[in-house]
């Protein structure tokens, strides 16, 4: 099973740390696994770290990539999460043998292929032209790709004990607007009864003046960057403050309330989407100095509010039971031939 995954400094990693959820459920059922990834230093000092075979190849190289790994053989199953990828690429690994699957987030598009998995909560995201017949699809939340820590979360007893309070800020992995600094200015006033723990991505562009900040910081507010336990650190906060890509369904899996500050139209979409279900709180518009006026008093607000968080903590667990990757897993390996 062959993985082509988008990663860049514009998008960050979401898209490669879902297959690698998927690759190592599909690794532990006696699949072999490779990587193809466009080109971008952090995802590769990861799948490094990690010991995954992968190329990288940017996108008009892609189909060349994928057969590369598999001389003389049959082709097998592509796994596309590339929202770069284009209809005629599609169409030359369906035609060169290929069973493909995507994995995609924002619909409205034309697509070839044999299974398509979208975990989108927005029903507009999930509308697909298929011209060369319908593929098997699976929509919805129930297939969101998390790690299997949150499956787990997602069954554990969540407590909400009081101050000392804890808030998770995490605006994704490259947060190429720089929330995450408008977020920590808001945050800044509420005092050492709330303890701030801020999580940055390996591929953080913003380092030199992170660095600044830190400095200015008093000892209320804490720093991680590239976390392998994601999962234990939201579900053991009382607040997450998150971008609306993958985080945003890690804190509802996790039961963890959310305010949500989108990068694009899209995350906004998603955030309102959860907020329309009860299960966050969407602000919009994460890089915009206005949310400095309203995000400290809606996190006071929330953080006295036990009855509205555990509420909200129930509506996410529900939406987002963390067992996607198993489901896709199933679903994969039942095509695949090799």
């Amino acid at each position: 099973m062959i993985f082509w995954v988008e990663v860049n400094r514009n998008i960050g990693m979401g898209h490669l740390m879902e297959c690698l959820a998927l690759a190592e459920e599909a690794e532990a059922r006696g699949a072999g696994i490779y990587f193809v990834i466009t080109p971008f230093e952090p995802a590769q000092a990861l799948l490094r770290k990690l010991g995954r075979h992968y190329d990288t190849a940017p996108l008009d190289g892609g189909v060349e990539a994928l057969e590369d790994f598999a001389p003389g053989k049959a082709p097998g199953m592509a796994v596309i999460d590339h929202r770069s990828v284009e209809l005629a690429q599609l169409c030359q690994l369906r035609q060169r043998g290929w069973s493909v699957a995507v994995i995609d987030q924002l619909g409205n598009k034309p697509m070839i292929c044999d299974m398509l998995f979208n975990a989108s909560l927005v029903a507009d995201f999930r509308v697909y032209e298929f011209p060369e017949g319908l593929a098997e699809c699976r929509f919805g939340p129930s297939f969101a790709l998390l790690r299997s820590e949150f499956a787990v979360l997602n069954g554990r007893e969540k407590n909400f004990p009081g101050a000392p309070y804890k808030i998770v800020v995490t605006m994704g992995g490259v947060d190429r607007t720089g929330a995450t600094f408008n977020v920590m200015e808001a945050l800044a006033g509420l005092g050492g009864h709330v303890r701030k723990e801020i999580i940055t991505g390996e591929g953080f562009p913003h380092l030199a003046r992170l660095e600044q900040v830190k400095r200015q910081c008093d000892d209320s507010f804490s720093f991680a960057t590239g976390v392998d336990d994601m999962g234990e650190r939201l579900f053991a906060a009382d607040l997450a403050i998150s971008a609306g890509g993958n985080t945003l369904l890690e804190c509802a899996c996790a039961g963890t309330p959310a305010i949500v500050l989108g990068e694009d139209d899209h995350e906004n979409r998603q955030g309102a989407a959860f907020a329309g279900e009860g299960a966050v709180i969407n602000l919009r518009a994460g890089a915009s100095t206005d949310v400095l006026d309203m995000m400290g008093n809606i996190v006071s607000g929330l953080l006295e509010n036990e009855a509205e968080r555990k509420r909200m903590s129930r509506r996410g667990r529900k939406i987002v039971d963390g067992r996607g990757v198993s489901r896709v897993c199933e679903e994969l390996l039942s095509r695949d031939g090799n």
